[in-house]
């Protein structure tokens, strides 16, 4: 009895093993940067509003421009409904947002890059986005918002913060 048990587990074992796995479907990069674009828009749209949570992840990290900047998903939206109640922020887009796609389709990182006057009128801002598609949805995972000098301005930089 024991060995017909232990050949019906082998068996079992055998056959789950072999079972092929169903092939990747091929990703529509091109549909999917078009989707990735239009999510975008809608969450830019939504910064001063209360629906801003809705586009990101329950686990949402952010991290801002300074070393003290790290805020999860509520502390995100605390701030942006604070500030944009205020400012009506200008943004001036410097390229077209640079989009890697994940062989799955389901992740994605974003790269913004923008000039915007209300926290530097000179020095450009750099968005990198990651996106996860869950239940056929994108969200925000995680943001990082940096300012991104020229490097030959960084000595510039180092002997005014060095006075």
């Amino acid at each position: 009895m024991k060995k017909i048990k232990l050949l019906s587990i082998i068996l079992v074992i055998l056959v789950i093993a072999c079972k092929q796995q169903p092939k990747p479907q091929p990703v529509d990069i091109e549909g999917t940067k078009a989707e990735l674009k239009a999510f975008l828009d809608r969450f830019e749209a939504a910064t001063n509003t209360d629906t801003l949570a809705s586009f990101m992840t329950e686990d949402a990290m952010v991290t801002g421009t300074a070393p003290a900047e790290l805020w999860n998903k509520q502390q995100m939206v605390d701030m942006w409904k604070q500030y944009y109640s205020s400012v009506v922020p200008e943004h001036k887009y410097l390229t077209e947002s640079t989009m890697k796609i994940a062989a799955d389709g389901n992740s994605a990182t974003v790269i913004e890059e923008y000039i915007m006057p209300v926290m530097s009128p000179v020095i450009p801002a750099r968005n990198a986005l990651h996106m996860v598609k869950i239940n056929g949805k994108w969200m925000i995972d995680f943001i990082n918002i940096c300012f991104i000098p020229k490097n030959e301005d960084l000595p510039k930089f180092d002997e005014l913060l060095s006075k």
